[in-house]
């Protein structure tokens, strides 16, 4: 069984994973990113800005 503290790592990590998916990876049927095609967010995010965002 995970303990708490591998638990919230776990859930760092997902969150992070989608974020990136979401915020930062260009998609091929889309030409961009899933938040850009939603208009969301108007521009994609570098790996720099996400993590700077982490923090928030």
């Amino acid at each position: 069984m995970l303990s708490a503290k591998k638990f919230e790592n776990f859930q760092a990590a997902v969150a992070l994973n989608f974020t990136y998916y979401h915020f930062v990876k260009t998609h091929g049927t889309l030409k961009m990113t899933p938040a850009m095609a939603a208009g969301i967010e108007k521009s994609h995010w570098t790996v720099e800005e996400l993590l700077k965002r982490c923090g928030e």
